[in-house]
């Protein structure tokens, strides 16, 4: 995705952004900022940060907290409670100095650098102190075994980076990070149905995912816990759990 693809991209989603049930999921949001271990004391930087719902989570527990992200429209959506903690920037050209930040937070983020991820990788270390952390978040298919049906359904929304623990292993290690530790959060109770409406994709393309879920392997029907249900305000729905990631590397 070229820049002015990407623009455009956040452009059309920022306002939806706020409304999707797994960026507002509280148990996902403590379960993750629960593995970031702040203190007080500590000055962060949230990466892709998007309209703030990180930032603004973690706002009361630490010195001060920096949301980035790339997308004006996407920092326009933030309320009046991050007005003087925002800045419009890009994880892979971050303009901080070396050894800033006690934490760097990546939530979502990684998955959609395509053509820079190493650097963004490179940029997270390089602006964190010595002894720093970084935590990452990012949905991840639901089982190895449905790794390739799961990239195909995805490849028709956008174009992405599907992550396993190993690949995200060996960017975090190739960085000079090592690794903390990890652990699997599932959302459960997914709606494939208020998801699609909220993409903003055409029809068709809508009515194609949406038949990869419900006509899917009996691998990735298991695996994601997938059940349809009558349930308004729609005829029928694709109910499904959803599986991240959570990942922390030290700086050391």
């Amino acid at each position: 995705m070229i820049k002015s693809e990407k623009s455009e991209y956040w452009k059309n989603r920022a306002s939806r952004y706020s409304g999707f049930k797994w960026a507002n999921d509280r148990k996902y949001l403590q379960a993750f900022t629960g593995a970031c271990d702040l203190e007080q004391h500590h000055f962060v930087l949230d990466v892709g940060c998007g309209p703030g719902i990180v930032s603004k989570f973690i706002q009361p527990h630490v010195r001060r907290v920096i949301g980035m992200d790339n997308s004006r429209e996407m920092l326009s959506q933030c309320d009046g409670a991050l007005e003087f903690n925002l800045m419009l920037g890009d994880c892979a050209d971050n303009p901080f100095p070396s050894g800033t930040f006690d934490r760097v937070l990546a939530r979502n983020v990684f998955h959609h650098m395509i053509t820079d991820l190493k650097k963004g990788f490179q940029e997270c270390f390089r602006v964190l102190k010595p002894g720093g952390k970084i935590i990452i978040g990012e949905r991840v298919p639901p089982s190895d075994r449905t790794e390739a049906e799961y990239r195909e359904m995805l490849k028709l929304k956008d174009q992405r980076h599907i992550f396993t623990l190993d690949k995200l292993l060996y960017f975090l290690v190739s960085t000079g990070f090592v690794f903390h530790r990890s652990f699997d959060f599932w959302i459960t109770g997914f709606s494939v149905a208020d998801w699609l409406s909220e993409t903003g994709l055409d029809d068709d393309v809508q009515d194609e995912i949406w038949k990869r879920h419900v006509n899917g392997s009996p691998e990735f029907k298991e695996d994601s816990h997938m059940r349809m249900v009558e349930d308004e305000p729609y005829l029928e729905d694709c109910v499904i759990n959803l599986r991240n990631l959570v990942i922390v590397g030290i700086k050391t």
